[in-house]
């Protein structure tokens, strides 16, 4: 082994062992605030995109926080509010995971949920206050991630929002997408005529219907779906990756050189 490559096995090891310190499991102490450090065993309160998470008390989230590749947030017997200000995503390969009973994931005023495609999103219980909380998920070019709520799933929808953001999918995976597989849902206002959210928010340019009571499978397992999902131009276009806009503009000037030969 030569002394280059000496050099570059070190350096190796050395970013691994320095993502490993930076990856920690933080467990809650006492309720409270989620960015509070008294209120996590060790003093230290879990940092965004790096710490896995596991609730066994009552925290509200008042910041933004994101479950990244490789990390969960799980509750054993405790529970998470999104409150004002509260952003929590679960992004690509990232876990949330409250489906144990009583362990419940809610929406404050303000609050906001985000879930990206690839990711993996359970919970036991799911409601939502009636105060400018939004829903969003993040479609990559084969869907969503359907957001499975093992019981209750209570939508309150005076001023909430619905958003989902189509730009990456491709209309050749089908016309319906799944957002949210639940035992039973609550309108919480339906006698007001609340019908879900009362904010739909699709990609400029794309149309769908929302469907509260979906079958899922033919066989009365309902959820929540976007259907009959169109693109303006009526199929997928993709945005090129930066490598693809190098490569076409390599031909471009392949093809100028050889038409200026040919002349």
């Amino acid at each position: 082994m030569n002394q280059l490559t000496k050099i570059r096995s070190i350096v190796c090891a050395l970013a691994v062992c320095a993502c490993l310190v930076g990856q920690a499991t933080m467990t809650s102490k006492r309720r409270g605030d989620f960015g509070t450090a008294t209120n996590w065993q060790g003093g230290v309160a879990p940092v965004s995109g790096m710490d896995s998470v596991v609730l066994t008390h009552l925290l509200e989230m008042n910041s933004e926080f994101t479950i990244a590749a490789g990390e969960q947030m799980t509750a054993r017997s405790g529970s998470l509010k999104l409150g004002k200000k509260g952003h929590l995503t679960v992004a690509k390969e990232g876990r949330l995971d409250f489906g144990k009973p009583k362990c419940y994931f809610s929406e404050g005023e303000a609050g906001h949920l985000t879930i990206e495609a690839g990711a993996s999103a359970r919970a036991y219980q799911y409601w939502n206050d009636d105060r400018r909380y939004i829903n969003e998920w993040v479609a990559d070019a084969e869907g969503v991630t359907t957001f499975e709520i093992t019981d209750r799933f209570t939508l309150r929808g005076t001023n909430s929002i619905l958003k989902v953001d189509l730009s990456h999918y491709d209309l050749s995976n089908g016309d319906t997408l799944i957002l949210v597989d639940y035992d039973r849902l609550l309108l919480q206002k339906q006698a007001e005529g609340d019908q879900g959210w009362s904010t739909v928010v699709l990609t400029p340019g794309w149309s769908a219907k929302l469907e509260l009571a979906y079958d899922i499978d033919g066989n009365g397992d309902l959820g929540i779906a976007l259907t009959h999902i169109t693109a303006k131009s009526g199929k997928y276009v993709g945005i090129p990756e930066p490598g693809t806009y190098a490569l076409i503009g390599g031909l471009l000037a392949l093809t100028h050189v050889m038409l200026r030969r040919r002349r």
